[in-house]
């Protein structure tokens, strides 16, 4: 079951790609996209994400069943806010 989140841009959208990508990476993610759209995968996680104009949508499409939603939004939050 997918579940979206959306977040406000608090930064410019090509500062807030290089910051998660970083982040990402140094969490083992694979992470694919610019300051458009892109993808995150790994750890039993597949999402996306879209950017227009000052917000960024996220969609998690896959996570693992042992791992509760709000958990997932505070781990966004963290690399997104």
């Amino acid at each position: 079951m997918a579940k979206s989140f959306e977040f406000e841009l608090k930064v410019p959208a090509e500062e807030l790609i290089e910051r998660t990508r970083k982040a990402a990476r140094s969490e083992g993610l694979a992470f694919y996209g610019d300051a458009r759209a892109g993808n995150i995968v790994g750890h039993g996680f597949e999402g996306g994400y879209e950017i227009t104009d000052d917000k960024i949508a996220v969609t998690i499409k896959k996570k693992p069943l042992l791992v509760p939603w709000f958990a997932v939004e505070s781990k966004l939050k963290s690399f997104l806010a």
